[in-house]
């Protein structure tokens, strides 16, 4: 019986399609990091806060809805100048579920080297994170206000005559939101880069703004003086909200620290992009400094 057998050419073969380069790996990593921040493409229960965060984000913008429908525009509790505030607590839950997913896994996972190995910098992998985090944020600070700016549109006799008088509102409503989310998003980001823990990310990120602004109303409850007043530009629980009443030609909230110190509406305005800027530079100088 004569023996036989087969030869097979299972050689690689070489890539022949184009070279999209870093620009590509970039908006992968972006696309990722965004589906990520709202469990798309994970379990079910992945999914369940920030889409929960996002559905209760909606409600006041209804109940709003609903009182005008029943009484008009006679009485407004809900509007474009306090719904960031009446809604803070669902942004700052957002940003502490969220930026630990986004970056812990990885620490802990040790997959940045990968990262890193390819076209992807290390500038790249943070300024990557915030923008997919600055954009998940965003569907919930601006989300529920252009809701009830339509809502309020449809529901008008005059469509176009609320148009034309609201439609100054529209600009403001962008501003504030994306100065909020940029706020949240890069402090969310900036303690989270300290860790491989997501709850540790996350309980740093809520007691940095619960400490801070629990800290700076102590210290004016105590001394209340002229010099005092600048301890508003450290409560960071506050600071964004307080810069968005500015944003809007609103006064600040009664009995609020903003309104206590009565600080310039645009000193907060810039601080608290300095703290955003702050916080981005100590995203990249982590990274920066990784070592495998």
């Amino acid at each position: 019986m004569t023996a036989t057998g087969q030869i097979f050419d299972l050689g690689y073969q070489p890539y022949t399609g184009s070279r999209q380069g870093r620009a590509r790996a970039r908006m992968a990593l972006y696309s990722q990091s965004l589906r990520t921040a709202f469990g798309i493409g994970r379990g079910g229960r992945s999914k369940i806060i920030p889409f929960a965060l996002l559905g209760l984000a909606l409600i006041p913008a209804a109940i709003q809805l609903g009182i005008v429908a029943l009484l008009g525009d006679q009485f407004t509790p809900i509007r474009y100048d306090n719904y960031l505030d009446l809604t803070s607590l669902l942004q700052t839950l957002f940003c502490a579920s969220v930026a630990p997913e986004l970056l812990c896994p990885d620490r802990r996972n040790r997959t940045l080297s990968l990262y890193f190995a390819h076209a992807i910098s290390r500038l790249d992998y943070a300024v990557m994170k915030g923008l997919a985090l600055l954009t998940a944020l965003l569907a919930i600070a601006l989300g529920p206000q252009i809701f009830l700016f339509v809502g309020r549109l449809l529901a008008s006799k005059d469509s176009w005559g609320y148009l034309t008088d609201n439609v100054d509102v529209i600009p403001r409503i962008l501003v504030a939101g994306t100065l909020v989310s940029l706020f949240l998003a890069m402090l969310a980001l900036a303690v989270s880069s300290f860790t491989s823990r997501r709850i540790f990310a996350a309980g740093g990120f809520i007691a940095l703004l619960l400490i801070s602004t629990a800290t700076a109303n102590a210290i004016w409850e105590t001394f209340e003086t002229g010099p005092a007043r600048v301890v508003m530009l450290f409560a960071l629980g506050d600071l964004p909200f307080g810069a968005t009443s500015w944003v809007f030609g609103a006064g600040y909230g009664p009995g609020s620290l903003a309104e206590r110190t009565n600080l310039p509406g645009a000193l907060l305005f810039l601080t608290t992009l300095t703290w955003a800027a702050l916080g981005m530079v100590v995203v990249v100088w982590r990274y920066l400094r990784w070592e495998p």
